[in-house]
């Protein structure tokens, strides 16, 4: 809608005049994604102007070849096919997109643009029927399979079997076949919708249903009388059971502390004898109502500084993901600065330690490492290791040398399903208590599965631990069941998800905190 706009300025088409813009506003956008990449990698990914350089690198295409014959070189051709396979086969989740690293599949599509006519190898590679079928049925397909496979994974008791996966696999490609017949084709023939304005009112009424859908379902939190409705007994008190914590409208203002305010009281003591401060990512706000005795039974007042996906270590920036770097790095000095001014005594660090080192189940991204440095790299899981055994000595260093004890907290197992999403499986499915209880016991990980992710980001909090003396909060025992780490205990839901505690979950962990928060 704005490109138009871009282009009245310029007047009547001139070759030079029109590749220099586009040129120049395409150098621009590369450069403001990747510096986008390595400091705002998540807002990087769709915002438009960080994006514009690949929609130009087509604009830029037609200024070369407009009212020109098509040029003709085989090498060159053969070249961009070669970049645009590389890029499927090499890159992985881990590479920055939109960055420098784009340019290897943009470069190439643009090759093939400008150089592959009939006459040369590539374009007779393409053309050949199966490729010239998957790309009329690619994107229809692409529509279709992620309804398919995602409403098979709700409708399953467990991952959907690889035949059924291969059946919709097949039932997919059959959709797109008849979507590309029945409703593509006619709409470029204009045999369903002849005159402009039908087409466009049309548009306008799907947009518009189809946004106003999305907006009540934003605005509910999605539908979840849907699942009330359908609850039998058993299930009721563990759906309600599956409660955030949430903090006092007083300690917060809108988000989780920011960087303007990194630090709040959430438990105040009347009698205030001491000041503790428990400081990390998301995984230490869902514990911290387990401190939440300490103000009556021990006269302390527990302050929180914690945000999302953010570890409360000094001197490091996050290596891409979904929360800022640089935030991360700023919101963890200002909120050991804030530790220091208001008198904090004893400061407990949690966090998703194993996030930073060896990721999580079913990916093989691992995009959140430490490192000195801000901007996206490839690190090693040795090189995590070291980035976050450095990053914990910095940061116990510093409170040490202010004179404020340091607790570290041991990371509570990682489950491979979430526990809301299980439970509401159980309720849409209409099943009995007895066999939600064993869908819910067979949902468990199993020991072995989850200590592999997390045992190298556990040997170096306990060897941390081991070099400098601080205590460590021991969270695990709690958790084993035989040879599993369950999600449901007592009748109570522990996790909210996949590894975020419940209200309950976090007040189960209580004694474990009292054990070690013996005042000195």
């Amino acid at each position: 809608m704005l490109f138009p706009l871009v282009l009245l300025p310029l007047g009547v088409f001139v070759r030079r005049r029109f590749l220099a813009v586009f040129l120049i506003l395409a150098a621009l956008s590369l450069a403001l994604a990747e510096w986008g990449s390595r400091n705002y990698p998540s807002e990087n990914f769709y915002f438009t102007f960080s994006r514009l350089w690949e929609i130009l690198s087509g604009s830029i295409c037609a200024a070369i070849l407009f009212r020109r014959a098509q040029m003709s070189n085989d090498a060159l051709a053969f070249v961009g096919l070669a970049m645009i396979v590389a890029s499927i086969v090499l890159y992985t989740s881990e590479v920055p997109f939109p960055s420098l690293y784009t340019l290897l599949p943009v470069v190439g599509s643009m090759l093939i643009t400008l150089f592959a006519d009939s006459k040369t190898w590539t374009v007779r590679l393409l053309s050949v029927r199966p490729m010239v079928v998957m790309g009329i049925l690619s994107y229809s397909a692409y529509l279709w399979h992620q309804p398919l496979f995602a409403f098979a994974r709700i409708r399953s008791l467990s991952e959907p079997s690889l035949w059924l996966m291969s059946a919709l696999a097949v039932a997919t490609l059959m959709l797109a076949w008849l979507t590309v017949r029945y409703v593509e084709a006619p709409f470029r023939r204009r045999t369903l919708l002849p005159r402009r304005r039908g087409m466009l009112t049309a548009s306008a009424a799907s947009i518009a249903a189809i946004a106003g859908f999305g907006f009540v379902g934003d605005e509910n939190g999605g539908f979840p009388s849907r699942v009330k409705e359908a609850m039998p007994g058993y299930l009721t008190a563990l759906y309600e059971g599956l409660t955030d914590y949430e903090v006092d409208a007083s300690c917060k203002d809108g988000e989780a502390n920011g960087v303007d305010r990194p630090l709040c009281t959430v438990f105040p003591a009347k009698g205030e004898t001491h000041k503790l401060a428990v400081m990390g990512d998301s995984h230490a706000w869902s514990l911290s109502p387990a401190f939440a005795t300490l103000p009556e039974a021990r006269g302390v007042t527990v302050l929180l500084g914690a945000t999302g996906a953010c570890p409360p270590l000094l001197g490091v920036y996050r290596v891409k993901g979904d929360a800022p770097a640089i935030e991360c790095h700023d919101f963890a000095q200002a909120a050991a600065r804030e530790v220091v001014k208001q008198g904090v005594e004893t400061v407990v660090l949690g966090g998703r330690w194993s996030l930073y080192v060896s990721g999580e189940f079913g990916s093989d991204r691992v995009s959140h490492g430490l490192s000195p440095t801000p901007g996206p790299r490839f690190m090693s899981t040795a090189e995590r290791q070291a980035g976050l055994a450095q990053a914990l000595k910095d940061t116990i260093a510093f409170y040490r040398d202010a004179g404020i004890r340091v607790i570290l907290v041991e990371e509570v197992p990682l489950q491979w399903v979430r526990a809301d999403e299980t439970v509401a499986r159980a309720i849409l499915l209409r099943l009995d208590d007895e066999t939600s209880r064993q869908m819910f016991r067979d949902s468990y990980v199993s020991r072995t599965q989850s200590d592999a992710l997390q045992q190298p980001a556990r040997r170096v909090l306990n060897e941390v631990a081991e070099e400098t003396g601080v205590e460590v909060i021991r969270l695990l025992d709690y958790f084993v069941e035989g040879d599993q780490y369950v999600w449901l205990r007592d009748e109570d839901v522990l996790y909210t998800d996949s590894n975020h505690l419940s209200v309950n979950g976090a007040l189960a962990m209580t004694p474990f905190v009292e054990s070690v928060l013996v005042p000195r």
